[in-house]
């Protein structure tokens, strides 16, 4: 009888056999060598997950693994544990900001729990560690954790994930009716039923009075594709990437047209933590304009150098969703009533992610309207193409 599947986790796997990550360097998968990457994206992600990324042949991979377990059983007497496959899963890949409030929370919560449950939260927009890249390969929904929590239009809304896994069921929305008075006029909620939408990571202007001078401040995110604003905005970005979360919404308010106007705008790109300091250092690299995370534009604290701007558009919504298998709802019921419970969720909104629950305070300016592309975008249009040739188009121009 075989001892190692391709059903396990990476982790499992090197736990039982640490000898095979020669084998697993082998075939291009040496990044588990390291501790971090090992005990995150380790820890979630399965073998099989991980050897269709690297175009390994999965059985005789398996097979190898085995042999190697069988000459370990033969040299000592090695026990393998495999309750932990048994039990509740969850992931959590949440944006900058949220992910430690989140973390803390939620592992106050677990620590009571009394079934096992395994569990990772982990940042977004960490590329090395994310688990995005993975998601477009799998085939099986075995390969996917019972509970998943995300942040924006990610790979859970790339049509080749949707038709082949949410479209059939796989997945059960925890919405209720009720909804917040801040998100009344969105139309937020999945009307199919299946993504529990829980909050929302804001993208606002915010503006850098040191750096203004006789420029304008925009009203509305189409100001900024006027040529009076020419290299003045600063998105979040790096080294020829940047945030798809600003670009989406812009292509799908403006068209292909305003993303190419929108590049002439675009100075650079930076993290939204080193804007906070340019601004509050009034760093000769600033720029008058940045596109940033609420939770980032609230942590500037001297109220003379900067304003907030929500423009009349509506302040652009990244999704912060919920995927709870349908079939684990009732075993799920602890966890997921917790993450969308008001207890978490004022918690965040205090934060800076404001909630859907009508029971929660945003701390949002009054009149203040909310941006969400919406679903019948999403549908219509694969995101998965539309950022790749958004991708395209935007480095083309903003490049030159």
């Amino acid at each position: 009888m075989n001892e190692v599947s391709a059903e396990m986790t990476i982790d499992m796997v090197l736990e039982i056999l640490p000898g095979a990550m020669d084998l697993f360097k082998q075939q291009g998968l040496g990044k588990f060598e390291n501790p971090e990457v090992r005990s995150s994206l380790g820890s979630v992600l399965k073998l099989r997950t991980a050897l269709n990324m690297a175009g390994v042949d999965i059985d005789a991979f398996v097979d190898r693994l085995n042999n190697m377990f069988d000459a370990a059983v033969e040299a000592k007497d090695f026990a393998l544990d495999y309750s932990a496959q048994e039990s509740l899963s969850m992931l959590a890949l949440l944006p900058c900001g949220m992910k430690m409030p989140f973390k803390r929370k939620f592992d106050e919560f677990a620590a009571d729990l009394d079934e096992s449950f395994r569990y990772l939260v982990e940042g977004n927009v960490n590329h090395e560690l994310s688990y995005y890249p993975y998601i477009d390969t799998l085939s099986d929904d075995s390969e996917l954790p019972d509970v998943i929590v995300s942040a924006d239009i990610n790979s859970f809304f790339h049509h080749k994930f949707t038709k082949r896994f949410v479209d059939t069921g796989l997945f059960q929305s925890l919405n209720t009716p009720e909804v917040n008075e801040d998100f009344k006029d969105t139309a937020y909620f999945d009307p199919d039923g299946h993504f529990t939408m829980t909050s929302a990571n804001l993208l606002v202007i915010v503006v850098n009075r040191a750096r203004l001078g006789d420029i304008p401040v925009p009203e509305r995110w189409s100001d900024l594709l006027k040529p009076c604003y020419k290299n003045t905005l600063t998105m979040r970005g790096q080294e020829g990437f940047f945030c798809n979360g600003v670009l989406m919404p812009f292509y799908r308010l403006f068209g292909i047209e305003g993303v190419i106007d929108m590049a002439g705008t675009v100075s650079r790109g930076s993290h939204p933590a080193e804007m906070v300091q340019e601004i509050e250092r009034n760093s000769p690299a600033g720029t008058p304009f940045y596109i940033m995370p609420l939770f980032f534009a609230k942590r500037l604290k001297d109220e003379n150098t900067f304003d907030i701007i929500f423009p009349e558009e509506g302040a652009i919504v990244s999704p912060v969703i919920m995927l709870v298998r349908a079939e684990k709802v009732k075993q799920a019921a602890k966890v997921a009533e917790f993450i969308a419970g008001q207890e978490m969720a004022q918690f965040c909104a205090d934060a800076g992610f404001p909630s859907i629950r009508p029971d929660v305070d945003n701390h949002l300016p009054a009149q203040c309207k909310l941006f969400w592309m919406g679903w019948d975008f999403l549908k219509d249009e694969d995101p998965a193409e539309v950022k790749a040739k958004i991708d395209v188009i935007f480095r083309e121009h903003v490049l030159k």
